[in-house]
Parts: C-alpha cells; sequence; structure tokens
C-alpha cells in the first residue's frame, strides 16, 4: 500500500514513500502516517502548493482512518483524502 502518489508519475512522490503492509494494524498505519507527514511536511506543503499553482487539486489515498492523520493532511493543503470512515470523516 502507497502513503504518497502525486501523479501516474511516481518521480513526483515525496521522497521516502511510505510503503506499509497490508496487515499493519490501524494504530501502526495512523503511527506511521503522521510521522512520515511530521518529518516530510514541508515538502508535502510544497506539493500542495505546486499543483494549486498548476490548477490541480491533491488527492492522496491509503490513508489511515484516523482524524489526526486527515487534520494533518488537509493543514498541509491536501483537497482529497479517500476514506473508507465516511461519518468519521464528516
Amino acid at each position: 500500500m502507497l502513503f504518497v502518489m502525486v501523479s501516474q508519475n511516481f518521480n513526483n512522490a515525496v521522497p521516502g514513500t511510505l510503503a506499509i503492509p497490508d496487515n499493519a494494524s490501524k494504530e501502526l498505519l495512523a503511527k506511521l502516517q503522521l510521522d512520515a507527514i511530521n518529518k516530510y511536511s514541508k515538502e508535502l506543503a510544497a506539493q500542495a502548493d505546486l499543483c494549486h499553482k498548476q490548477g490541480r487539486i491533491l488527492r492522496y489515498w491509503a490513508t489511515a482512518d484516523d482524524p489526526k492523520v486527515w487534520d494533518a493532511l488537509k493543514a498541509l493543503g491536501v483537497d482529497l483524502v479517500n476514506v473508507d470512515d465516511l461519518e468519521g470523516y464528516r
């Protein structure tokens, strides 16, 4: 499972793109993603800024169903976050 993908061109992905096993617990997934978001916050914000300057939106998927992850991504300028927990996201 991939954490970050900007487009079909993986050269645009943040350095250190995170591969997480499918059998990882929800808690582990959230912790690893939050760690990566914090570590690469400047790069992630720059991605969002570049996308917006180009008139594009930034969509992340395979994110943990955790409000802390969603809030962190939104704060950095991510426009769309795929979630399984729709009620929790609202």
